[in-house]
């Protein structure tokens, strides 16, 4: 087991090991230089790094990495921000900031040469250092609020890193390329370091469009391909699947990919594993849908004895895993807020979360059943794709909303009149929206642009 992250990089083969952008192969060597050069320019600076807290906030991918791969030989703490964290989360005296898109005063400004400049407010005398067992961290993707800050050591990330390459048993010749971004749990081990654990070629060039990434992935014979579910079933809409014919595995996280799009994979040869976990817990378990509905624990995982729900065949499922990087009653284990179904040893079947519950008029309210009764009516009416990347059920100020992207079955008045009969008339939607539900850069909901859509329809009085 590694005892420090910047250890992969060191053990990574430099025959191998490499970032390629633009067509342009950079070396190891060449990274190696990149990094003292950066290093030197930091520590004239500030002469100590270690145990600051560093918020990373950069574009351009191969310079990510090497201003990442800096501040863990130096010792920061690296904090990885997304898009959806603000300013104020990170504007303060005692932290670095640095960026190559923010020219912020406070902060410290870097460009591809590696050149980095002062902000004229940038006070290196109250930055403040922590000696914690903290290696990195990473914000949650807010997909149940505000992202909040978490916490990763060395053994969270090193634990999961060692079960991946168990799962995927790759070599030094495959060749890996990701969409989502470095700074969540899922890109920070698919994108780095499981190809730099492997010594493997990691191609960096951003692509926003599904076409253009199909077409990339297709002219560079991409091996190993990590993505989304939005990006997934945009493949299949625009009948990109035969693009991915070089792939030998192709991974998805941040939620559940439908089935109906991993089986159009799966007829091609091509197994899409689905990674189940969170910022918090890191990997819990694995599937491919098509082959096996069930999901599989990853071996470092253990089950804790649940409490039982309503429907006796459905538990919270709470765990016990060294991934898990919050502090947590380990006598009651760590509730994931999802409820399961146990089918055998180490196997389960994910049935919903069991967060969404909203008190209407002192009375309890469960999303999800509304859900499910508007989804009902919507394929009795001719509507057979219907799901969470589309339907989505709000409350606010005690009234429930709906947002659909596409085209309501009937009139709304019909659509109110129709969902009174089978709901009670208190947790009856009273607005309904056309519209693509918000998500952040990871494809979960984004709760502060909902919010925000609610406050309109409901005429924004708190």
């Amino acid at each position: 087991m590694i005892n420090n992250l910047f250890d992969v990089f060191l053990d990574s083969d430099p025959a191998t090991f490499c970032l390629i952008k633009h067509s342009v192969r950079f070396e190891k060597s060449y990274i190696e230089k990149s990094i003292s050069t950066l290093e030197k320019n930091l520590t004239e600076i500030y002469p100590d790094w270690e145990g600051l807290k560093v918020f990373i906030d950069i574009k351009d991918r191969a310079l990510y990495i090497i201003v990442f791969l800096t501040l863990l030989k130096l010792k920061s703490k690296p904090v990885l921000v997304p898009i959806e964290v603000k300013e104020e989360d990170y504007k303060n005296s005692e932290d670095v900031f640095m960026s190559d898109n923010k020219n912020l005063d406070f902060g410290l400004f870097i460009n591809t040469e590696f050149n980095v400049a002062v902000g004229s407010n940038f006070n290196k005398n109250s930055l403040v250092k922590t000696s914690d067992a903290t290696a990195l961290y990473l914000y949650t993707s807010g997909s149940t609020g505000k992202p909040k800050l978490i916490e990763k050591s060395v053994q969270n990330i090193a634990v999961e890193l060692e079960e991946l390459k168990k799962i995927f048993p790759i070599n030094k010749k495959t060749t890996f390329y990701f969409t989502p971004p470095i700074y969540h749990i899922y890109g920070l081990l698919f994108d780095l370091f499981l190809p730099m654990s492997c010594s493997c070629a990691i191609y960096v060039d951003y692509l926003f469009t599904p076409e253009t990434i199909a077409q990339y992935v297709l002219d560079n014979r991409i091996e190993f391909f990590v993505s989304i579910p939005s990006y997934y079933k945009m493949f299949v809409t625009l009948n990109l699947v035969g693009s991915f014919a070089s792939c030998k595995y192709l991974t998805n996280s941040s939620a559940p990919l439908d089935k109906e799009t991993s089986k159009v994979f799966y007829k091609r040869g091509l197994n899409i594993v689905e990674i189940y976990g969170s910022t918090e817990t890191g990997g819990i378990a694995r599937r491919v849908s098509p082959k096996d509905e069930n999901w599989e624990l990853f071996s470092y995982v253990d089950i804790v004895k649940s409490r039982e729900n309503e429907d006796e065949k459905a538990r919270e499922l709470l765990i016990l895993s060294p991934s898990v990087s919050v502090d947590f009653d380990k006598t009651v284990g760590f509730n994931t807020g999802d409820i399961v179904e146990f089918t055998g040893d180490n196997k389960f079947i994910l049935l919903r979360r069991n967060t969404r519950f909203v008190k209407i008029s002192g009375k309890r309210v469960d999303l999800n059943y509304v859900f499910s009764k508007i989804r009902d009516y919507f394929h009795s009416k001719g509507l057979e794709n219907v799901d969470e990347q589309n339907l989505y059920v709000g409350c606010y100020k005690e009234k429930l909303f709906v947002i659909f992207s596409d085209e309501y079955p009937d009139e709304f008045h019909i659509i109110k009149e129709e969902l009174k009969k089978r709901l009670p008339g208190y947790s009856s939607p009273r607005y309904f929206v056309k519209k693509e539900i918000p998500r952040n850069s990871m494809g979960k909901i984004n709760r502060v642009e909902i919010e925000k859509i609610a406050e309109k329809l409901f005429g924004g009085n708190k």
